[in-house]
C-alpha cells in the first residue's frame, strides 16, 4: 500500500538492518500534495547502534535519476535525521527508490514507494480599476486567481509604464490560497510621461503555468493643467523697490485632481521676486489668486516669468514690463552723448596716428651714402642740362655722317652708324670734332651698344661708383657679383664685393 498524500510513507524493505545503522522511525514526507515544479523531500530518523561514530547519508532514485543528500555524523549510540530532495519534472504516478548509506557507501537499509504528481497550478492576474488622489497619487485594485491545489507564495510587481518601459516599481510579497483574491495597493504620483500601470505576479519557489501580467491605461495628472497672468501689474510700471500685485489663474481641465504645487516669479535677470505654495486643484476647476512682489528689482524693460511647479512638470507664462525708471520714448529719441569721453578717445587716436607717422618718417629718412648719391646726381644733371633748345650739326670724323646736338653741348658723342665715339665742343661758331675715348658724359643719339671691353667696380656696402663716369648708384651687396648699368653714362660693368 502506498500513501500518496502528505504524511508517513510505508517502507517496502529491500534489506534488513545490519545492526550498525538502523531506522529509528518511518520515512516521512511532509510536502504533499505534489505538482510539477515542486520540491519532493524525504526524511528518516537513523540510529547508530555501533560502538564507534558513523557517517550516514540518504539517496533517492527517481526513474534512474539519483540524488544523494549530505552526510551527517552519528555519534555512537545516538540518532540523527537524514534528508534528501528532488524537483519533480513529470506529472502522473512516479515510482522512486530510497536508501541509507554508511560511511563506506554501503547500503544499511532501503525501500521503495510512489507518489502522484499533478500538473503545475495556474496563476492569473487582472488589473481591476485605477483610482487617483491629489495627494496620495495612483492606486491599483487587482485580482489574482490560483487554481486548486496548494497555497502559493508570489511576488506582486506594480509599476508605471512609459513607452513600454517600467518605472517606479513596487514589489509586494503575497501568500495566495487557491481561488480568487482581490487586493488594492497605492503606487504614488506617476511620472509625467506615464501611460499605464502594469502588474506582474512571479511565483516564488514553485512553477506556474503561463505568464501572469496585466496593465491598465492612466491619464497623466499633469494633463490639462495651465497657468496664466490674467491682468497687468499693479502698478503697471513699477519703480525699483516698489511693491507689486499680480493676478494669476490656475486651470485643471484634466480628469485627475492635482495636489499642492510651488509657484515662483522671476525677472529677466533670473532674480527671484516671489515664491508661494499653491493649493490642490480639482479636476475641471479654475482658481484665481493674487500674488504680491514685495520689492521690484528692475530699472528697465524686463520679462516677468511665472513658473508653476506641479505634478512633476513646470508650466509658465510671461509678461513684458516697462519699469518706471526706464527712459520714455521721447527721452530715448534724445540721446545724451558723453562728449568728454568721445573727445578723449579722438585725441588718443590722433596721438597714436601721429606717433606711427613719426616712426615711419624716421625709418624712411635717407642714409648718408644715399644723400651723397642724391647730391652728386643733382650736380651731374645740372651740369648736363642744356641751356638752349637750339641744335647744331656736327659730322662723324669716321663716316662723315651729320649728327644734330644741342648748340652749347660739349662732351662725347657716339655715331649711331659706325659706332665711333668722338668729342664735341660747345661753340656756336664752329664744331671741332675728333675721335676720343674720354669718360665724360655723352649724349646718346640712338640706343647705345655695350662697350667692347667690360669694366668692374667694387665697394664695402650697397653704394658703388660707376668705373666709367664715377656716377654713384646702388647695387645690393648680397647680390654681388652682378652686372650693373650706370644711369648716367649707360655703361655696363661688373659690380664686385670687396
Amino acid at each position: 500500500m502506498v500513501l500518496l498524500l502528505t504524511g508517513w510513507l510505508p517502507i517496502m524493505s529491500v534489506s534488513a538492518d545490519d545492526g550498525g545503522l538502523t531506522r529509528a522511525g518511518d520515512v516521512v514526507n511532509v510536502s504533499g500534495p505534489w505538482f510539477v515544479g515542486d520540491a519532493f523531500e524525504l526524511s528518516v530518523l537513523v540510529h547508530n547502534n555501533a560502538s564507534h561514530d558513523e557517517s550516514a547519508s540518504m539517496k533517492l532514485n527517481f526513474s534512474g535519476t539519483e540524488v544523494q543528500g549530505s552526510q551527517q555524523l552519528l555519534i555512537a549510540g545516538n540518532s540523527a535525521e537524514l534528508r534528501v530532495g528532488h524537483t519533480l519534472t513529470e506529472s502522473g504516478t512516479v515510482d522512486f527508490l530510497w536508501s541509507v548509506l554508511d560511511s563506506d557507501a554501503e547500503v544499511s537499509f532501503q525501500g521503495a514507494s510512489e507518489i502522484l504528481v499533478e500538473p503545475s497550478q495556474s496563476l492569473d492576474v487582472e488589473a481591476v480599476s485605477v483610482a487617483h488622489d491629489a495627494d496620495a497619487g495612483f492606486s491599483l485594485t487587482w485580482k489574482a486567481t490560483l487554481s486548486s491545489g496548494k497555497q502559493r507564495q508570489v511576488a506582486a510587481m506594480l509599476s508605471f509604464a512609459a513607452a513600454g518601459e517600467s518605472t517606479g516599481s513596487l514589489t509586494i510579497d503575497v501568500l495566495l490560497e487557491p481561488g480568487e483574491r482581490t487586493l488594492t495597493h497605492t503606487l504614488g504620483q506617476a511620472p509625467t510621461d506615464a501611460e499605464s500601470i502594469r502588474i506582474t505576479l512571479l511565483p516564488e519557489g514553485w512553477l506556474a503555468v503561463g505568464v501572469s501580467t496585466d496593465s491598465t491605461s492612466i491619464e497623466s495628472a499633469a494633463s490639462g493643467l495651465g497657468v496664466q497672468i490674467t491682468g497687468p501689474l499693479d502698478p503697471v510700471s513699477p519703480a525699483i523697490g516698489e511693491a507689486v500685485d499680480l493676478d494669476l489663474e490656475f486651470a485643471n481641465t484634466g480628469a485627475l485632481d492635482v495636489g499642492t504645487g510651488r509657484l515662483i516669479l522671476i525677472d529677466g535677470q533670473k532674480r527671484l521676486l516671489a515664491e508661494i505654495v499653491t493649493d490642490s486643484v480639482a479636476s475641471g476647476t479654475t482658481r484665481n489668486i493674487e500674488i504680491r512682489i514685495e520689492s521690484w528689482m528692475s530699472t528697465s524693460t524686463t520679462t516677468l516669468t511665472v513658473e508653476w511647479h506641479i505634478a512633476g512638470r513646470i508650466l509658465s507664462d510671461e509678461l513684458e514690463v516697462v519699469s518706471a525708471n526706464s527712459a520714455s520714448p521721447s527721452e530715448s529719441d534724445s540721446i545724451d552723448v558723453p562728449w568728454g569721453d568721445v573727445l578723449v578717445g579722438v585725441l588718443a587716436a590722433l596721438g597714436v596716428v601721429m606717433s606711427l607717422r613719426m616712426v615711419t618718417v624716421w625709418r624712411s629718412r635717407p642714409t648718408e651714402p644715399a644723400r651723397r648719391f642724391s647730391r652728386r646726381n643733382a650736380e651731374l644733371k645740372a651740369s648736363q642740362a642744356p641751356t638752349s633748345d637750339e641744335k647744331r650739326d656736327i659730322f662723324c670724323p669716321a663716316c662723315d655722317r651729320a649728327l644734330r646736338v644741342p648748340t652749347d653741348y660739349s662732351g662725347q658723342v657716339k655715331c649711331p652708324s659706325c659706332r665711333v665715339q668722338f668729342s664735341a665742343v660747345g661753340d656756336s661758331s664752329s664744331a671741332e670734332t675728333s675721335p676720343s675715348v674720354e669718360t665724360s658724359p655723352s649724349v646718346e643719339i640712338e640706343s647705345t651698344p655695350e662697350p667692347e671691353h667690360e669694366l668692374s667696380g667694387s665697394s664695402l656696402d650697397d653704394i658703388i661708383g660707376c668705373p666709367n663716369c664715377d656716377q654713384v648708384l646702388r647695387v645690393p651687396y648680397d647680390k654681388r657679383p652682378a652686372k650693373a648699368r650706370c644711369p648716367s653714362c649707360r655703361t655696363i660693368f661688373h659690380a664686385l664685393a670687396e
